[in-house]
């Protein structure tokens, strides 16, 4: 026979609030009480049946997640460590792929919206407002990550790209470098405009002179590296130095520079973005703590839900970023 929540409360000696309150994870119950509860669970391998609890609760026991590209490694560590948050709080996650696009993101919004999620997580990638203005109205807790809510107030965790691409061109130029590219993401791309703007700073902070036909846009994956690289030697002149958007864009500018028999960091000196596992070579890059930020994010989004915290003052947290310095980058 199948055990109910019922018949839990009766082994227990407690009420069957109490004991819904330990199987959702709600606050209020002593540590005491919720150990006799999940003991007894365990013992009669206990299921709670989800639908009847989104019933009586008006839950979903789904959070979303939109986020811009699936395919990269990074956003893979991010996603583990917002589905072992979740559950944790037995949620599931609906995830969707947007591509960086503010329509396909708009899309995803009103598509989440539709199938009743209790919260979303959003990776916005471009300045459009437009997708965080959607949930506002829906009034569905939401956060932010890698991106700040810019007009709209709203919980966020972020890496400090400014201060990452800082330090890369920083230790280019630490390393002789002067004539240093960037091969960024979209133009309009809040990641990219952050990295460009410590970029800039690191280069005036050192007298060099800024120059606009240095930087390049577009290029968010591996084949976008690979289109980065022969545009270069298509200019002719190459740089001593590239700082790429990602780390799949610096392997495939290495990828193009290989085809013509040039080698990194013999013929070119690259700084990657992300430090993620897929790379085999010793590339020197901006690591970000991909896996800490989604707990993060996780972490204010359920704080949102859990205490129907939708007033209140938001949280904004920043995280550091490192650079890994392995044998990519040649001293002049």
């Amino acid at each position: 026979m199948k055990v109910t929540i019922t018949d839990i409360a009766k082994m227990t000696g407690l009420a069957k609030s109490t004991v819904s309150a330990v199987i959702n994870n709600r606050p209020g119950v002593n540590s005491e009480t919720k150990k006799r509860v999940l003991e007894i669970i365990e013992r009669v391998n206990y299921i709670p049946n989800q639908m009847a609890q989104g019933l009586s609760n008006q839950s979903s026991y789904t959070i979303g997640m939109i986020i811009r590209d699936v395919t990269n490694p990074f956003y893979a560590k991010i996603f583990r460590a917002v589905e072992k948050k979740a559950g944790e709080f037995n949620f599931s996650v609906l995830l969707s792929n947007t591509d960086g696009d503010a329509d396909k993101e708009l899309q995803s919004m009103r598509f989440m919206i539709a199938k009743r999620v209790d919260g979303i997580i959003l990776d916005l990638s471009t300045n459009s407002i437009e997708s965080l203005l959607e949930v506002k109205r829906s009034q569905i807790p939401f956060a932010t990550f890698g991106s700040a809510a810019g007009k709209i107030e709203a919980d966020c965790v972020e890496a400090d790209d400014t201060a990452g691409a800082f330090q890369a061109v920083e230790y280019l130029i630490a390393n002789g470098h002067r004539n240093i590219m960037f091969a960024g993401g979209r133009q309009d791309s809040v990641y990219t405009q952050r990295r460009l703007t410590g970029i800039k700073d690191a280069l005036l902070a050192q007298g060099i002179m800024v120059q606009e036909n240095s930087f390049l846009y577009g290029f968010e994956n591996m084949a976008d590296g690979y289109r980065a690289g022969k545009q270069m030697l298509e200019r002719g002149n190459l740089p001593t130095a590239v700082v790429a958007y990602n780390d799949l864009v610096a392997i495939g500018i290495i990828k193009a520079l290989a085809e013509s028999g040039l080698k990194v960091p013999d013929d070119l000196s690259i700084i990657g973005f992300d430090d993620i596992d897929l790379v085999t070579f010793p590339l020197t890059t901006v690591a970000i703590p991909e896996y800490e930020m989604g707990t993060k994010v996780a972490e204010l989004l359920f704080n949102r839900i859990q205490l129907k915290a939708e007033a209140g003052p938001v949280s904004s947290i920043v995280m550091e970023t490192k650079l890994v310095v392995r044998e990519s980058v040649r001293a002049l």
